[in-house]
């Protein structure tokens, strides 16, 4: 890919510095927040699943801490609580779980988590998917996490950005 050629060698390199300081300040931001951070979910959030036999959630980051209170709660949207059986702490802290204990009925259910983190930080945190026991889509709907989606963004974007504002071999070999 060849470089811009109306660029300075002064303007490349603080085209390079600009994107090397805003992937280091990405970097500080993912490390700051390495809490215990929801990365998927079945049934996942805006799912539509066609039974819910169990709530599981995998952390990343730290994960949960095992000794403390962490607490998955299932109900409809109008408030009507889905017995759960106790929650279980699995994969050293990484996921959480509990069974479904009755059938719930059909429509919106809000997945409700009240986790410790292994920092010891409290979280709390919500989502909503869909019961419909009539339709084609199964119980193991996990839903990707949109900073997933953001590292992929921004990591395109800085290969980009270096390959254009760094110089190729051609440009090395024109000015000899």
């Amino acid at each position: 890919m060849p470089t811009n050629p109306n660029l300075t060698p002064a303007i490349r390199h603080f085209v390079v510095a600009l994107v090397l300081i805003g992937s280091l300040v990405g970097l500080a931001a993912g490390a700051a927040g390495a809490h215990a951070e929801l990365e998927e979910a079945t049934p996942g959030p805006d799912a539509t699943v066609n039974r819910v036999e169990s709530v599981e959630l995998l952390f990343r980051g730290d994960g949960v801490d095992p000794a403390a209170s962490n607490e998955l709660h299932l109900e409809s949207v109008d408030g009507d609580v889905v017995e759960l059986g106790p929650t279980e702490v699995l994969d050293d802290g990484r996921r959480i779980r509990a069974v479904v204990l009755e059938t719930p009925e059909p429509g919106e259910l809000v997945v409700r988590y009240e986790i410790v983190g292994a920092d010891g930080d409290f979280e709390q945190d919500s989502y909503i998917f869909t019961f419909d026991p009539t339709s084609s889509g199964g119980g193991e709907d996990g839903g990707t996490s949109w900073v997933f989606w953001g590292l992929v963004l921004g990591s395109l974007i800085l290969v980009a950005a270096l390959l254009w504002a760094l110089p190729s071999g051609r440009d090395a070999r024109e000015k000899t």
